[in-house]
């Protein structure tokens, strides 16, 4: 996914006035103009937007890796000051994480969707220890109700994994009925996710309603046996005491009862032998 911080180009656009349906860049924040050919086309929504605001402008960014361009934000005197903000920070914000992390955490609630989506998307690039020391407040309700917008499937891991820093109830029992039904799917990108969030939420009972959950599935690929697997390490390398002794003994009772998870909880290990110290390791057993 590209992001403001992480992105090799990043441009203001308008409309292109030879060509109304296609962007034209017209501002380069970072990388040059040059290398700006925007594949979207101009929605009929945003095209009135702009059409109203000869100020308003659409944030883009390419990711440096893979060439692909995503849109971040519409701009205008509305947020202006918000991007004004990021802008005056990018260097620092290039060598201080947490701070870059809790700004935009503070934007989750902002009243503009676009910048909640800006903000989901740059947290989706935060370390997990860090996204649990954010003020990761939201409107539980705006998350749930835009969770299915199908201009916003890319937000999806971020929201679920948002969802699982509220208390609401309605959140509890999203996640939960989500992680149960990925679990039906072999290769559902986010199922670590939906379990990662679920613990989170509701600490050792969550740890129970994952493992409850996955003893009732009738069979589960490896993939997703790795997913479930990552989410369950996360919470054993930072969470509580007591979250952190549920998730051993449920991964000591997979690792004895079913060799192939076994085998991916070794092979997840050994490929990062310093994510774990000795007396993590002897706690699992492996």
């Amino acid at each position: 996914m590209s992001s403001l911080m992480d992105g090799a180009v990043v441009v203001l656009a308008t409309t292109d006035p030879d060509m109304p349906f296609q962007y034209k860049a017209s501002e380069a924040i970072k990388g040059d103009l040059t290398e700006a050919e925007i594949p979207f086309l101009v929605d009929s929504t945003t095209r009135r937007k702009l059409g109203s605001n000869l100020d308003g402008r659409v944030l883009f960014a390419k990711n440096a890796e893979t060439g692909n361009w995503a849109r971040l934000a519409y701009i205008d005197t509305s947020n202006r000051q918000v991007f004004q903000h990021i802008l005056s920070n990018l260097e620092a914000w290039s060598t201080q994480r947490v701070s870059r992390y809790q700004f935009f955490g503070s934007l989750l609630s902002h009243k503009e969707p676009s910048i909640r989506n800006m903000a989901l998307t740059e947290l989706d690039q935060a370390p997990y220890s860090i996204l649990q020391t954010l003020d990761t407040s939201s409107d539980t309700q705006t998350l749930l109700g835009s969770f299915s917008n199908p201009r916003e499937m890319y937000l999806k891991p971020a929201k679920i994994l948002t969802l699982g820093f509220s208390d609401s109830e309605a959140a509890g029992q999203f996640l939960l009925q989500g992680f149960e039904r990925s679990l039906t799917h072999a290769q559902d990108r986010l199922l670590g996710a939906y379990a990662t969030a679920i613990i989170e939420r509701d600490g050792l009972d969550g740890v129970n309603k994952v493992s409850a959950a996955v003893s009732a599935a009738s069979h589960l690929s490896a993939e997703s046996q790795d997913a479930i697997f990552q989410a369950m390490m996360i919470h054993y390398l930072h969470g509580p005491r007591q979250t952190r002794e549920a998730i051993a003994k449920t991964l000591r009772h997979w690792i004895v009862n079913d060799p192939g998870f076994a085998e991916i909880a070794r092979n997840s290990v050994a490929a990062r032998p310093d994510s774990l110290v000795p007396s993590q390791r002897r706690g699992i057993r492996f």
